[in-house]
């Protein structure tokens, strides 16, 4: 078992607690483990029953306070509970165990820690402010009136006492340290990952959008500058070649925002209930030209009142990228066959587009879902592209719960399979 494993179990887990929150839960954590050691030592000591009395008090406060953190009930007023829980055994130890030269200082720095780090802007300087106006009160009394603190009796019992003290200020500063130092990894791993997506997506600008815009723009030329001159048959090869270029080009941009969202965090799942058929036959439209300007034949079985919880940006544009592959990739007078049914087992509507085109060698296939790959193949008619749009739909459909595979063979075609959540 790993440290953050134990830390998520401990303090939260990372994912739902804030760094915060993981930070109280550590101080609070450290305070119980202490008291109860200092329970055990009181015990081996003789002490009184006024030391039985506050580490009892304390490991219970605490206690509470930490179980109300773990549950992520109002973070600020239990920063503030144990705050002012924490004046306790500032006050408690300096006037029954040694004044300033028992554990006094130790909590107080401990304190103070957890105080800079919890807080923050007026409300920290007010705190932190009025903590050392305390401990700078106590040191005036001592000094003037050292009547006032019951010292140890001898010089074991104060050792012991400072030993406790330091054990807490140890567990509660490495817990701190762990929870920073893991906060900072995170960070400098999603630093790392956003500079990957930003010199991917400049990349892909700088080659893959740069030459469509190209071509757009000397096809438009030619047109504009020779409009009356070209033959009626040619003129209209032009403007079958800008319409293709622009819908790829399109596909492409669409792609490369939806990426660029997703990478930056900006992308919200809104799930909901989701139409298979509907979704599936309305981008089968979007791509009708296509279609029949290979003579495509399209077989459609999808089940009747088949719905899917999802985002439904998301898998429209999963089902938009796989289809408009299909069709790239399938020959003229080739076959594409759409499949949904529902699991009754699982609860998971299954997917699967299976077309008669060119395939995909084995060796290729685990590059299509990877990011860091820059696999890309030409279609049956010369069609571009970069290789984004199935990158997009393996990360659409994780972050809808699903899951997407493909099998392939070479000439014979490939089957996308497709898994989302049924709508309940």
């Amino acid at each position: 078992m790993s440290a953050i494993h134990i830390l998520n179990k401990v303090l939260g887990p990372e994912n739902t607690f804030t760094l915060k929150d993981r930070i109280l839960n550590a101080a609070l954590f450290s305070s119980i483990v202490v008291s109860l050691l200092a329970l055990l030592a009181d015990s081996f000591q003789g002490l009184g029953g006024k030391a039985y009395l506050y580490d009892s008090f304390m490991a219970l406060t605490n206690g509470t306070i930490y179980y109300f953190g773990r549950q992520k009930s109002n973070t600020r007023r239990l920063v503030y509970l144990y705050l002012l829980v924490s004046l306790t055994p500032i006050l408690f130890v300096w006037f029954y165990f040694g004044g300033l030269s028992g554990a006094t200082l130790l909590f107080f720095i401990a304190i103070v820690v957890i105080a800079a780090i919890i807080t923050k802007g007026l409300i920290r300087f007010a705190i932190i402010t009025a903590l050392i106006g305390i401990i700078s009160l106590l040191f005036f009394i001592e000094t003037n009136n050292p009547e006032t603190v019951n010292y140890f009796a001898d010089q074991s019992s104060l050792i012991t006492d400072k030993f406790i003290s330091a054990i807490y200020l140890a567990i509660m500063l490495s817990l701190l340290m762990l929870l920073i130092m893991h906060s900072y990894r995170k960070e400098q791993l999603k630093v790392e990952s956003l500079n990957h997506t930003k010199d991917k997506f400049l990349s892909i600008i700088a080659h893959d959008l740069k030459s469509p815009l190209s071509a757009l723009s000397q096809l438009g030329q030619v047109l504009a500058e020779n409009h009356n001159k070209i033959p009626p048959a040619k003129r209209k090869k032009l403007i079958d070649s800008i319409t293709k270029t622009s819908t790829n080009t399109y596909n492409l941009v669409e792609n490369l925002l939806q990426w660029a969202r997703s990478e930056s965090g900006m992308l919200v799942i809104k799930p909901e209930k989701l139409d298979i058929n509907d979704l599936i036959h309305f981008n089968l439209k979007i791509l009708e030209d296509n279609i029949q300007n290979k003579s495509i034949s399209i077989h459609s079985q999808i089940e009747t009142n088949l719905y899917a919880w999802a985002d439904y940006h998301m898998i429209h544009t999963v089902f938009r990228n796989l289809l408009s592959n299909a069709v790239k990739f399938t020959p003229e007078h080739g076959e594409i066959t759409v499949q949904a049914s529902k699991n009754a087992q699982n609860s998971k509507i299954n997917i699967s587009i299976s077309d008669t085109g060119i395939g995909i060698a084995q060796e290729n296939i685990a590059k299509l879902f990877d990011i860091d790959n820059d696999f890309t193949r030409k279609g049956t008619n010369d069609e571009s592209g970069t290789g984004l749009g199935l990158k997009l739909c393996k990360e659409f459909i994780s972050k809808n719960l699903g899951t997407i595979c493909v099998e392939s063979e070479v000439l014979k075609g490939s089957t996308f399979s497709v898994t989302l959540p049924a709508q309940s």
